[in-house]
């Protein structure tokens, strides 16, 4: 399944993301409710390749067909006035979610569908996106952190041009659980995506949700964490999710007079 997650009370980001699973439909829809999770599984080959057929048409670019991903031709449907700047970062004007890889409860995901959730990869690589958002959080029970770790083996292996490859920006998520109450506590976070990805740098790192409302104590650990994880290289861009308005302007400000922008 695709899904272009949109939070109307939220801020969005610039360019939209869509979710993929193994289900056989394309749908926005708010993250809160998914009526086509009750999708039979028995459907999910199917459906992977219907996926890389969407986003190729989407794109109009060409994908092979099942099993030939080294024959894939890069080719981007949009323009240069298109591309969407995130900080220094230059990004296409989609972007992939990877919420569902890993996570078994809501999305049925199971590691027999890794070599077509690749395909997928491989397919909308080729026709231009280059950036994907997930998050540490991201994969239930044994599987928690299983989005990275397939993003990261994806990268790696994607059989196009290396100037493609290189190319490619992962965007994470670091999830303020209730024990990470100290800016170390991010920072080891964010070298924890590092491992799953097996990148030197993250692109754009953010913080999952806001802490304000209920421990502010954490919210400003969690701000001082993200901070140093830019200070120390360990993200090139530095962003948040799920934050409100307000929220966002009072991190806007204090990040600025870190000499740090938002991207």
């Amino acid at each position: 399944m695709l899904a272009q997650h949109q939070h109307p009370s939220r801020t969005s980001a610039a360019a939209p993301i869509w979710h993929t699973s193994s289900k056989s439909s394309l749908s926005k829809h708010p993250s809160s409710s998914c009526s086509a999770c009750s999708r039979r599984p028995s459907r999910r080959r199917a459906g992977v390749s219907a996926q890389a057929s969407l986003f190729g048409g989407l794109f109009g670019g060409l994908q092979a067909p099942s099993g030939s991903s080294s024959k894939l031709v890069e080719r981007p449907s949009y323009n240069k006035r298109e591309v969407v700047r995130l900080g220094s970062l230059e990004v296409s004007p989609m972007g992939l979610g990877t919420w569902a890889w890993g996570n078994q409860l809501l999305w049925g995901y199971q590691p027999d569908m890794d070599a077509e959730l690749q395909e997928v990869f491989n397919t909308v690589v080729a026709a231009g996106v280059n950036i994907f958002d997930t998050a540490d959080s991201y994969g239930t029970g044994a599987l928690n952190g299983r989005s990275e770790q397939l993003l990261g083996q994806f990268i790696t292996e994607y059989p196009g041009s290396a100037n493609v490859r290189d190319n490619l920006h992962v965007a994470t998520k670091f999830a303020a659980y209730p024990w990470r109450v100290t800016p170390r506590n991010i920072v080891a976070a964010c070298r924890g995506s590092l491992r799953r990805t097996g990148l030197a740098q993250i692109s754009l790192g953010q913080l999952h949700w806001s802490t304000a409302k209920y421990a502010p104590l954490q919210e400003w650990a969690l701000w001082n964490g993200l901070a140093d994880c830019h200070k120390q290289g360990l993200i090139r861009e530095v962003g948040v999710s799920n934050y409100g308005a307000k929220e966002l302007r009072r991190v806007a400000r204090d990040f600025e007079k870190r000499g740090i922008q938002l991207a």
